[in-house]
């Protein structure tokens, strides 16, 4: 048995692109993404409120731009993913860490604010820490920070020297998607695997949203064995029975965050 050279462990084969193919092939069917018309009415959304938001995050001292680039589908701008041992202590309460100063952002959170729109599409109501039985959310693109190049699913457009804040698309409806529980996370395969399902998102909304900031985009694969008609994706789920709500729910929260002190 081939052994690590680093560490001693035991070096375990994992599956070639061939057998990832083939997997992503059979998942594809179960990969759950939101509704092209769900999209599109957050998106115009943002669009409507650019100018007046952008405004007011600039004056608390946060980029724009980060979460409110052209035709965003960012539901939540300002809201990012805690990162770090402080963060994470910060957002938990812990008084001694009341006093961290956040960057670029007006609120923290643990994975919730991604899964508001969602829980108001199918149940009319925010997410209360209980999502669809048996499935979990994915993040097609990693939204802390840019790294591993080579295992991306995308690239910079201006090399190494574009690299910015990935935060907006932490809470971007076209960037998640639910996934069974009982597949492996399709994000954490390889790129060419990532790649193939951020380009059904593409498919599905790329002509009214743009789904990457403008400092990013799409890696090419010129392979026909990952084209998108060789998976048999299922078709978008969710409504627009509750669309308006939801919509109610954020302005409600942006507002409050943006006039805080």
């Amino acid at each position: 048995m081939k052994k690590s050279e680093t560490n001693g462990w035991p070096s375990w084969r994992g599956p070639d692109e061939g057998m990832q193919r083939d997997l992503t092939r059979i998942s594809a069917p179960f990969y759950k993404y939101l509704h092209p018309d769900i999209v599109r009415a957050l998106v115009e959304d943002n669009e409507k409120n650019l100018d007046s938001w952008s405004r007011k995050l600039r004056n608390r001292g946060i980029d724009p731009s980060i979460y409110l680039w052209r035709e965003s589908a960012c539901a939540f701008p300002a809201v990012r993913r805690h990162v770090g041992r402080k963060e994470i202590a910060r957002h938990r309460g812990h008084l001694e860490m009341q006093g961290i100063t956040l960057n670029q952002a007006l609120r923290m959170d643990d994975n919730d604010y991604p899964k508001h729109l969602w829980a108001f599409i199918f149940t009319g109501k925010k997410f209360k820490k209980q999502g669809p039985e048996d499935h979990q959310l994915a993040h097609l693109v990693g939204h802390k920070q840019f790294k591993d190049a080579i295992d991306q699913p995308v690239v910079l457009k201006g090399g190494e020297n574009a690299i910015q804040p990935l935060d907006g698309l932490y809470t971007s409806a076209a960037n998640t998607i639910y996934v069974p529980t009982s597949l492996v996370k399709p994000t954490d395969f390889s790129w060419k695997v990532k790649n193939v399902l951020l380009r059904r998102a593409h498919q599905l909304y790329g002509t009214f949203c743009r789904i990457l900031p403008p400092w990013l985009e799409i890696r090419r694969s010129e392979e026909t064995r990952w084209r998108l008609d060789e998976f048999p994706w299922a078709e978008p789920v969710g409504g627009m029975e509750h669309m308006g709500s939801f919509l109610n729910f954020r302005h409600d929260t942006i507002n409050e965050m943006l006039e805080a002190k």
